[in-house]
């Protein structure tokens, strides 16, 4: 019914409520009957000149739950990514309302930040080590773009490091194991060691791909209940991301599609 401009190449995610399409210079937000509700960036052919806060900003990573988009993005001589709390549904689309903006000290240009998980109002940041001392740690931030806590991670994670939002939680990857962020504040709940992939939710347990099976996990406590072995090739670059149709557990290993009975 409708087509918009884009990126020529973008990121799909979605909160239950809104799907969020990221590009490099803009980002679009479409509700579940697919009206658009917000677009940020790069405007091709704008109606109403210097509606969007800032230009020539590039979009690093994006999240958005049902009452904030999260954006992180690098602006023409700022020192640091800046932080960029949205309505999700302003009165027009074309015009940003902005909760909260600030650049992150932490961040400087070029680091390998990206915004993993948003949640109510509160959005979890990957904040890299400095090489000077300073550890790599998970950032919580609130609605006002104020650090609320700081989980420090043993090991830098991956670029395709991802967040899977399940009943209660989001399942984080790490690269060589999953941790369960709790959705109501996104403080830490639990980690699985040898995860090859965040998994996903399936009949009141979290599955977890794990070489040669699938490893079924208590969702409150991280205890593993059982494995399900598994023929797979797991030479892979990524990790393998888990779906669920009814009884099908599906696993996308690289370009290849699999379902398991």
């Amino acid at each position: 019914a409708r087509s918009s401009y884009a990126d020529d190449t973008v990121q799909l995610s979605e909160d239950g409520t809104y799907v969020l399409s990221l590009g490099p210079n803009r980002l679009e937000l479409w509700r579940s009957d697919l009206v658009r509700t917000l677009e940020y960036g790069y405007v091709d052919a704008p109606v109403n000149p210097r509606s969007q806060p800032r230009t020539g900003c590039a979009l690093r990573s994006a999240a958005s739950s049902g009452t904030r988009v999260a954006v992180l993005e690098q602006c023409p001589g700022e020192a640091g990514n800046r932080l960029t709390l949205l309505n999700p549904a302003p009165k027009d689309p074309t015009k940003p309302e902005e909760y909260a903006s600030l650049v992150l000290a932490d961040l400087p240009p070029g680091g390998a930040g990206k915004i993993l998980a948003a949640s109510g109002d509160r959005v979890t940041i990957y904040i890299p080590g400095d090489g000077a001392g300073r550890r790599p740690y998970l950032g919580v931030y609130d609605a006002t773009g104020t650090e609320v806590a700081r989980y420090p991670l043993s090991e830098e994670l991956p670029a395709d490091a991802v967040a899977v939002r399940v009943p209660g939680a989001y399942l984080l990857w790490t690269g060589v194991a999953v941790v369960a962020l709790r959705a109501g504040d996104l403080t830490p709940l639990w980690s699985s060691l040898d995860a090859i992939g965040p998994g996903t939710a399936m009949a009141g347990v979290v599955i977890v791909p794990v070489p040669g099976a699938i490893a079924v996990i208590d969702p409150l406590s991280g205890n593993q209940l059982r494995r399900v072995p598994v023929a797979r090739d797991e030479k892979l670059d990524g990790p393998i991301l888990t779906s669920v149709s009814g009884s099908t557990i599906l696993e996308q290993r690289g370009e290849e599609l699999v379902a398991l009975a």
